[in-house]
């Protein structure tokens, strides 16, 4: 039976992992590893690891002694040693839809909160105070400000969806964004 580890994971239970791998025919193990020591022994006879963000390095993969595929739970492959994996003939994949609207949606939340004072103000009520806690002139319309968006990858460009309907400035860097992509991010963003 293929065994396949989950080397960590931020969700109360493997529930959803576990009835799709089992019925599939595998053996699951799910761990709460931080450190490579750890992973090493647990993947050292894994036929496929998952990973959120376990620092799965050059001295983790190659303890792998027989697996075919490492995932990851999200976007990038920041926490895996992709030229290792490489070196070993493992492929590797990500989630590349993985909470996009989740992450968008919170860095407007961090927007709308800053510019509105929103900590301070909702601090000063339970404190027994009544009025806002940042004077007014302090706080912003988004419709008045700039907003710089660093990277425009499937989240850059979510956030930068969510901003037009504020109508404040979009500004843009991003090295690796074409001109065609550039094209097709439509009007009020500047690059």
């Amino acid at each position: 039976m293929p065994k396949v580890v989950i080397t960590d994971f931020t969700f109360k239970t493997l529930e959803i992992e576990e009835v799709i791998l089992r019925d599939g025919g595998c053996d699951v193990v799910g761990a709460q590893c931080k450190t490579p020591e750890e992973l090493i022994h647990l993947v050292a006879d894994a036929d496929a690891v998952i990973t959120q963000f376990a620092p799965v390095n050059g001295d983790v993969i190659h303890a792998m002694a027989s697996a075919k595929a490492i995932v990851r739970y999200g976007i990038g492959f920041d926490n895996i040693d992709v030229e290792a994996a490489r070196e070993r003939g493992i492929p590797d994949c990500n989630i590349p839809d993985y909470c996009i609207d989740e992450v968008a949606d919170h860095a407007l939340a961090f927007i709308l909160a800053t510019t509105r004072g929103l900590r301070p103000n909702c601090a000063h009520i339970p404190s027994g105070e009544w009025g806002l806690a940042v004077p007014l002139e302090e706080m912003r319309a988004l419709t008045d400000l700039t907003v710089g968006i660093i990277g425009l990858g499937r989240i850059g460009r979510a956030v930068a969806d969510r901003l037009r309907a504020f109508n404040c400035q979009l500004v843009a860097f991003d090295p690796v964004t074409s001109q065609d992509d550039e094209q097709k991010l439509g009007s009020g963003l500047d690059l």
